[in-house]
C-alpha cells in the first residue's frame, strides 16, 4: 500500500509518520469496510505488529483521540482527524 503523508497535518497534530500512516490507512479502509486490526495494518503498511500496536494505543489514548475502536473490533478515525484535514486546529495533549 502506498500512503501519502500530509506533513502539514502531521506536524500540526505533532504525530510521527507511523502514527499518521495508521490513521490515514484506517480512514481509507473505513468506507470500504476493510478490517483494521493490528495484523491487517501491519501487513498493509509493512510495519511490525508491535509498532502498530503501540501507535494504535497512542492514537486511542491521545487527548483528543484520533482513533476509536468500535464493537466490531475495527479502528476508525475520530472527527478530530477529519477536522485537522479541514484546517481546524486540533491540539493533542498526551500523544506519545
Amino acid at each position: 500500500m502506498i500512503t501519502t503523508i500530509d506533513h502539514s497535518v502531521r506536524e500540526t497534530l505533532n504525530i510521527s509518520s507511523v502514527h499518521y500512516m495508521i490513521v490515514h490507512t484506517c480512514a481509507q479502509y473505513f468506507p470500504l469496510l476493510k478490517p483494521t486490526g493490528v495484523g491487517d495494518l501491519s501487513d498493509a503498511l509493512g510495519l511490525s505488529p508491535r509498532a502498530v500496536s503501540v501507535a494504535i494505543n497512542d492514537l486511542i489514548t491521545s487527548s483528543p483521540p484520533l482513533l476509536e475502536k468500535k464493537e466490531n473490533g475495527h479502528l476508525y478515525p475520530t472527527i478530530h482527524w477529519y477536522l485537522a484535514h479541514d484546517s481546524v486546529e486540533v491540539v493533542l495533549t498526551n500523544e506519545h
